[in-house]
């Protein structure tokens, strides 16, 4: 019953998402949209944002999570892409709600480790310091996001496989040429 009510309230928000800006969003919006209590929805969560987290953290792990390979990369990217397209409304609705800062801190906060570990696996046989994987972390890390976020401000005007797909041919092999480099 937690689960189906948590993935009631999950849909429902992305519903509501889909029709309103997330700052037009109250509680009572959203428990009427599932047709459950307020003491239903604090029982599973604190507020608003920690449902909206849970959504991003959820798709994020489905779709790219566990990739340790660049087509794996491409693949989940490509899929939370077309999430994205699916819910365009909802997107700009938190988008512009949130402040850009605090999207970007989180969406950061769930590359991290994702990043991490593609590149540690990039680095597999090789003697690589953790500032060296830190510092590609980093890099690649914000190169995804900005390249995110600069489709997000085009109004998602280009064909994400194509970019994506041509950004992976760009970079396919650059991040173990990095870690060779700067091997002991």
């Amino acid at each position: 019953m937690g689960n189906d009510t948590k993935r009631l309230i999950k849909e429902s928000l992305i519903g509501l998402l889909n029709d309103k800006p997330f700052d037009g969003i109250c509680i009572k919006e959203l428990t009427d949209a599932c047709g459950i209590s307020r003491n239903t929805f604090y029982y599973h969560y604190h507020d608003i944002y920690e449902v909206l987290e849970e959504i991003f953290d959820e798709h994020t792990k489905q779709h790219i999570g566990e990739a340790d390979t660049w087509e794996l990369w491409e693949d989940g990217i490509l899929s939370s892409l077309e999430f994205v397209l699916q819910n365009r409304k909802a997107v700009y609705h938190v988008y512009n709600s949130l402040n850009r800062e605090n999207l970007e801190r989180y969406i950061n906060r769930v590359m991290s480790p994702i990043t991490l570990r593609f590149v540690k696996q990039q680095a597999q046989g090789l003697n690589v310091s953790e500032e060296d994987i830190d510092i590609l972390v980093t890099f690649y890390k914000h190169g995804v996001i900005g390249v995110f976020f600069e489709w997000l401000d085009s109004n998602m005007k280009d064909d994400p496989e194509q970019r994506i797909k041509r950004m992976g041919f760009m970079m396919r092999g650059t991040i173990r040429k990095c870690l060779e480099k700067t091997a002991k």
